[in-house]
């Protein structure tokens, strides 16, 4: 059974977090996109690693076993290999999520979502009811990740995803999806 918690208005601190302009904003205007490569870059490029990797598993394979490579070899690599990959990928997918957290902390973002996630927090679904996390970016700007210019303008009634003060932890922020929370804990900030 799904754990339910409020939505960020309802959440103890919200309103002094507000009040103090540390909740996420969205502009008007399209924002200016940050220095250095875009969320959807990034995504971009771990799916091409990805299918890459998988690709050459197969060639291996089929090179080993043309080769008369032993079991025990051609197990050791596997192993080796593709723990390695995996762990690869893995970082690079938080790399992809950091940056996709700091688009959205800017007021925009150039990676639309579904569903997915990121990071080991997110995965537990005792805390939402779900293995994948659901993403709600229709308040935000949405911004093509080559060119840096808007593509979607949000929508002001939608609370737009981003970082708020947690209903499950009273001394963190965790990051709102747009539709639930997704177990990924940040300090609160200082200033505006």
């Amino acid at each position: 059974m799904a754990r339910t918690a409020p939505g960020p208005p309802q959440v103890p601190g919200y309103a002094e977090a507000r009040s103090r302009g540390l909740l996420p904003r969205v502009a008007t205007r399209p924002p200016e996109p940050l220095p250095g490569t875009p969320a959807g870059t990034l995504m971009a490029r771990w799916t091409v690693v990805t299918i890459g990797g998988f690709a050459a598993f197969v060639i291996l394979g089929v090179v080993a076993g043309k080769a008369g490579v032993t079991a025990a070899a051609a197990w050791l690599a596997i192993t080796a290999g593709g723990s390695g990959f995996l762990v690869t990928l893995w970082w690079l997918l938080g790399r992809v999520g950091d940056r996709f957290v700091a688009e959205l902390g800017a007021g925009y973002t150039t990676l639309v979502l579904d569903e997915g996630t990121f990071w080991m927090a997110s995965l537990r679904p005792w805390r939402n009811g779900a293995i994948r996390v659901r993403w709600d970016c229709s308040g935000t700007w949405v911004c093509d990740r080559r060119s840096g210019l808007p593509v979607a303008t949000p929508d002001l009634t939608v609370l737009p995803p981003g970082s708020y003060p947690s209903p499950h932890r009273a001394d963190r922020w965790e990051l709102w999806s747009g539709r639930m929370w997704t177990g990924n804990f940040r300090s609160p900030p200082t200033a505006a």
